[in-house]
C-alpha cells in the first residue's frame, strides 16, 4: 500500500524538538524524548486509515497530512521554510 502519511510523523516528531530548541530548551536527552511525538498522531491517523484500501487509502493519508500541515503553518515559528536552531543540542559530557 502506498502512503503519504510517513512525511506527517517526521514533521511532528521534528518540530516538537525543533519548538523546544526555538525557545531556548537545549538539553539533547529531553531532546532525544520528544523525538517519539509522532506516535500518538500516528495511531489517530491509523485508527481511521487502516479502514481504506487502495486510492481512497492513498487520499485520506494525503489528507492527514495535509491537515497537519496547515493546521500548524505559522503557529509556532511564523515561517514556512523550517527553523535554524542557534544552539546544538547539549548532552551532559560533550565538548560540542
Amino acid at each position: 500500500m502506498i502512503s503519504f502519511g510517513h512525511a506527517a510523523y517526521l514533521g511532528v516528531g521534528a518540530y516538537a524538538v525543533g519548538v523546544l530548541a526555538h525557545y531556548g530548551i537545549h538539553n539533547g536527552y529531553l531532546q532525544w524524548r520528544l523525538r517519539s511525538a509522532h506516535r500518538p498522531c500516528a495511531l489517530a491517523i491509523g485508527a481511521v486509515s487502516i479502514r481504506t484500501s487502495g486510492v481512497y487509502f492513498i487520499m485520506i493519508t494525503l489528507a492527514f497530512t495535509q491537515m497537519l500541515y496547515y493546521s500548524h503553518l505559522d503557529r509556532e515559528v511564523r515561517r514556512t521554510h523550517g527553523m535554524r536552531p542557534r544552539v546544538k543540542s547539549q548532552f551532559r559530557g560533550s565538548s560540542t
